[in-house]
């Protein structure tokens, strides 16, 4: 069990995530959680891969790389030995491809029901290690009428009670912001005023009051860090940067925000780390391409002029290269 417990680790760290998925007030928060279960879900089975000695020698080399080995050919590779069920590897394939939907329009109340699925699957039988035990429930038997009543499936009823919960929370939002006034959003839109004008004291004022009637915004924390940064006050940047980044931890502006500190600190490494997050999160956004190539320059690693030659071309003309 050993190989099983390495690879429920991923599960283990992602709980923050997964207990979001069943407490999830907006899309703003279902959004990041959902991409996180789905990392922690794809690294699980990476890892129940890598430990596997009966798999072909290129499947372990390459289990923990999704260049090289993109995760239906794990699932592939997995199913083949029968590691996982046939439905724990259905479930996965709908979870990809409900975060794969949500990056473009937006997740779906049903998406927090289908990871929650996925990982109650894969946990199973990593724990146990049978495949049966999760197998689809039994067809009604033939020699009774089928009760209507007490025959929708598990996973409708978890959708309704999902779109019955996102219901529930908006009717919550709506009366909150009929409750709050007006000018919650308006001292929100001065504060930003304020920091586009490089008015950095006003503009902390207002985002440090808009988080007393919002504590989880994360763009007014990601505003009030970028400030502290610029002001030098790298403690308190650090500060609002972990309160938005346990909030919305895939959001690549609260990563890249997080790497120009590290820079600031004269931490290229780990910079560099946040701005490759920052990069798998929105790859086609040039700031980050450039910060990821500047702090790997700073790092004296080579990767950089590779990721160079890739780079989008204004960030190509921008940056050159480190022997121009």
């Amino acid at each position: 069990m050993d190989d099983s417990a390495a690879a429920l680790r991923p599960l283990d760290d992602a709980s923050s995530a997964i207990d979001r998925l069943r407490e999830y007030e907006s899309a703003a928060d279902l959004g990041p959680a959902l991409e996180s279960v789905r990392a922690a879900v794809e690294r699980a089975l990476r890892l129940r891969l890598r430990a596997d000695e009966s798999a072909p020698e290129r499947d372990r080399l390459a289990a923990l790389s999704a260049t090289d080995l993109p995760l239906d050919e794990v699932v592939k590779s997995l199913r083949t030995r029968d590691l996982i069920s046939l439905d724990t590897a259905g479930t996965v394939h709908q979870l990809e491809a409900a975060a794969a939907r949500a990056r473009v329009s937006g997740p779906r109340a049903a998406d927090a029901d289908v990871a929650l699925r996925a990982v109650a699957r894969l946990r199973k039988e990593l724990e146990t290690g049978d495949r049966a035990s999760v197998s689809p429930e039994p067809a009604p038997s033939r020699e009774s009428p089928p009760d209507t009543a007490r025959q929708t499936p598990p996973e409708r009823r978890g959708r309704w009670m999902a779109w019955l919960a996102a219901a529930l929370a908006a009717l919550f939002l709506a009366l909150s912001a009929l409750v709050l006034t007006w000018g919650g959003t308006a001292e929100y839109d001065a504060a930003v005023a304020a920091f586009r004008a490089g008015r950095l004291d006003s503009a902390a004022v207002g985002f440090e009051r808009v988080l007393e009637d919002r504590p989880a915004d994360a763009n007014a924390l990601l505003y009030l860090a970028r400030i502290r940064r610029r002001q030098g006050r790298a403690a308190e940047s650090a500060e609002a940067l972990r309160q938005a980044a346990r909030i919305a931890p895939a959001d690549p502006d609260i990563r890249r925000e997080l790497g120009h500190l590290f820079m600031d600190l004269r931490q290229p490494r780990a910079a560099v780390a946040q701005y490759e997050r920052a990069l798998e999160a929105d790859p086609e956004e040039p700031r980050t391409w450039a910060a990821l190539i500047s702090a790997l320059r700073a790092a004296g690693d080579p990767r950089a002029e590779r990721l160079l030659a890739d780079a989008p071309a204004e960030v190509q003309a921008l940056l050159g290269h480190s022997g121009s």
